[in-house]
């Protein structure tokens, strides 16, 4: 019997980063629940999403996701993007923290702390282990608060999806898009070195 995993990203930045996890995982046989805001299904359209169980939550008026009752379909793993709004992955990081290992991917170097805190500022939200991008980010959320025992620099996904993609690129430019006038800046804060050339 497979094992399951939930993972669930609720904004685009989450979606970015967990989308190659889940393929990858999927393809090692895991039985992966992937949860999205249905307007973010744009990302999903040039990739083989076989093997996935795709939720889309539908928003409402208020632009907030609604979604089940998951309290008692409890899953072997979860992994959840990270937010400071109220969300799906924070609260299933909340139900399954004590049951399950619990898993939070953080995409951006700020506010750490809040991405885990409920109003009062406690860390209601905090999953046993919090992915980061790199040392940096681990020894700034450290020093916002979150416990060092939880953080762990494991890399971004979406930046290593990018990797893969290079040599596609590396022969041909794609052309420029009208609006940007001048000089176009990406910045990462992973370390470049000849293998990242493009």
């Amino acid at each position: 019997m497979s094992r399951k995993v939930v993972i669930c990203a609720t904004d685009a930045g989450g979606l970015s980063n967990l989308l190659p996890v889940s393929i990858a995982l999927s393809k090692k046989g895991w039985n992966v629940s992937l949860i999205a805001r249905k307007r973010h299904s744009i990302y999903l359209e040039d990739v083989d999403i076989t093997g996935l169980n795709l939720r889309l939550l539908v928003e409402s008026a208020d632009g907030n996701c609604i979604w089940d009752d998951w309290s008692e379909n409890v899953p072997d793993v979860f992994l959840g993007g990270r937010t400071c709004v109220h969300s799906l992955e924070r609260e299933l990081s909340n139900i399954w923290r004590d049951k399950i290992p619990t898993f939070g991917l953080v995409d951006e170097y700020y506010n750490y702390h809040n991405l885990f805190a409920d109003r009062d500022g406690s860390l209601a939200f905090l999953p046993k282990w919090v992915f980061l991008p790199d040392d940096l980010a681990r020894t700034e959320a450290i020093k916002d608060g979150l416990p060092a025992i939880s953080c762990v620099a494991a890399g971004l996904p979406s930046l290593l999806e990018l990797e893969k993609k290079k040599f596609h690129y590396t022969n041909t430019l794609p052309e420029r898009p009208p609006a940007i006038v001048g000089t176009c800046l990406l910045y990462t804060s992973d370390a470049a070195d000849d293998s990242l050339r493009v």
